[in-house]
């Protein structure tokens, strides 16, 4: 997380950590899907982006249905 952050700020960007509360490693990675999840979504509407329809995500999807 040090080298992502400091990557980061080097590109200018400006950099939040949010320390997350779970008692176990589940409950924290729970926790951190729940609010990435919450941040994209309104990062994509003060954006001007369709929250739910992502490229990535997209493509992901018709590659599974090739296989």
């Amino acid at each position: 997380m040090k080298i992502t952050k400091k990557m980061l700020e080097e590109y200018g960007m400006e950099v939040f950590e949010i320390r997350l509360s779970g008692k176990s490693k589940l409950a924290k990675t729970f926790e951190a899907l729940y609010v990435g999840k919450w941040v994209s979504y309104f990062l994509a509407l003060e954006y001007g982006v369709d929250p739910e329809k992502v490229d990535m995500v997209e493509n992901f999807k018709k590659e599974l249905d090739k296989i």
